[in-house]
C-alpha cells in the first residue's frame, strides 16, 4: 500500500448513499474514492477468487484474510495512479471490527477520520430496492442490514473512543444530505488538516 495515503473509512447501512456521497466529494476535493463492494463484485466478475464468489452470491461477509490483500493491491494502485489525491475515501470498510484491526495490524495504517453516515431503515430499504441490482430483494436487505446492525455498534465504539467519528444524517433527499455532509466537514479540523501539506 502507497504509503503518502490517508485513509478515511466510509460507514453506512446498506444504500445509505455512500458511493453517491463519495463521488461527490471527488468532484469537491482532492480526494480518491474507492467502494469494496464495487472492488469485490469486479473480483467475482473475473472468477479469480471461488470463495470469495460464493459469499457474494449470499451477500455475506468476507473474511480479513481474503478481504486484505485485495484491498491493499487496489490501495497500492491508487497510490500511483494519482499521486497528488493523498486522501483516500474507502466506502463500505471495515464491515467488522476484526477487519479493521486486521488492516491496521498488518498494514500499519489507520484511518484519519470515520465518517458514519445514520440513515433510518425504511428510507435505506427503499433505496435499496430502487437501485435493482442483481438479486437484491427485501429479504436480502433484512439480512444485510440485521449484519451491519450487529457489527456496527463495536467498531463504531472502537472508532468512538479514539475520537475519529464525524457523524452525518443522510436519510433526507441528495442534494439536503450532501449540504449537511458539506457543512459538518467545513467545521471538522480533523478533515481540514489533510489537506494542508
Amino acid at each position: 500500500m502507497s504509503p503518502n495515503l490517508l485513509l478515511i473509512f466510509v460507514l453506512g447501512p446498506p444504500a445509505a448513499g455512500k458511493g453517491t456521497l463519495c463521488g461527490s466529494l471527488t468532484g469537491q476535493y482532492a480526494v480518491q474514492h474507492m467502494s469494496v463492494g464495487d472492488v469485490l463484485r469486479k473480483v467475482a466478475t473475473n472468477n479469480n477468487h471461488p470463495s470469495i464468489n460464493q459469499k457474494l452470491e449470499k451477500q455475506e461477509l468476507i473474511n480479513a484474510e481474503e478481504l486484505l490483500p485485495i484491498l491493499k493491491d487496489k490501495l497500492s494502485e491508487a497510490g500511483l495512479k494519482d499521486p497528488e489525491r493523498r486522501v483516500m475515501l474507502i466506502d463500505g470498510f471495515p464491515r467488522s471490527k476484526a477487519q479493521g484491526e486486521a488492516f491496521e495490524a498488518q498494514y500499519l495504517a489507520a484511518p484519519q477520520l470515520v465518517q458514519l453516515f445514520r440513515c433510518d431503515k425504511e428510507v435505506a430499504r427503499k433505496r435499496y430496492l430502487d437501485r435493482k441490482r442483481g438479486k437484491d430483494d427485501d429479504a436480502m436487505f433484512e439480512k444485510r442490514y440485521h449484519e451491519y446492525e450487529i457489527e456496527s455498534e463495536a467498531i463504531e465504539s472502537a472508532y468512538g473512543k479514539r475520537g475519529l467519528v464525524l457523524e452525518v444524517q443522510v436519510d433526507t433527499e441528495i442534494l439536503e444530505s450532501w449540504d449537511n455532509l458539506q457543512n459538518l466537514l467545513a467545521q471538522d479540523q480533523r478533515w481540514k488538516s489533510l489537506f494542508v501539506r
